[in-house]
């Protein structure tokens, strides 16, 4: 494994459950939150539960272009799925969907070959090593919405 891919797994480990610099790991703003809380929304905007599976998707997506599927995509309806109401059970399949994927992300990066990262992704126009920092990237900026709207009253 080399060095790039070695700082990805570190930093997607860090931003999803360890201590990163910037504040809050997503898990440690995800458990925090009421099952009554995740459907709180802004006017025009996606609540909490809709955001925790649009993370979860595009972490699929991340996964499954690296497992080599060449097939798989995102489609409008799983891309932001409309959450209206939800359960506490729910809400926890939520959560185990997240943690599945970031399980599922980490064992496909063990085994990721060093030149993937300069290979394009099948189906679109940019490079594995790229679409690896964005997966961080649309984590943070999701989670930056979720900390937002979980202090809606």
């Amino acid at each position: 494994m080399n060095k790039e891919i070695t700082r990805i797994i570190n930093t997607i480990r860090h931003t999803f459950e360890g201590t990163p610099w910037h504040g809050p790991a997503v898990m440690d703003i995800l458990v925090e939150i009421k099952p009554e809380d995740v459907i709180k929304k802004l006017p025009e905007s996606h609540n909490i539960a809709e955001l925790v599976a649009h993370m979860s998707t595009w972490r699929e997506f991340v996964t499954q272009k690296l497992n080599g599927n060449i097939e798989f995509d995102v489609t409008h309806e799983t891309n932001f799925p409309v959450i209206a109401n939800i359960t506490k059970e729910d809400w926890q399949a939520l959560i185990n969907r997240l943690q599945k994927s970031q399980s599922d992300l980490l064992n496909a990066l063990e085994h990721c070959p060093d030149e993937k990262l300069g290979e394009l992704v099948p189906g679109r126009e940019y490079k594995f090593g790229i679409m690896l920092h964005g997966i961080i990237h649309h984590d943070l900026y999701h989670l930056g919405q979720i900390v937002l709207l979980r202090k809606l009253p």
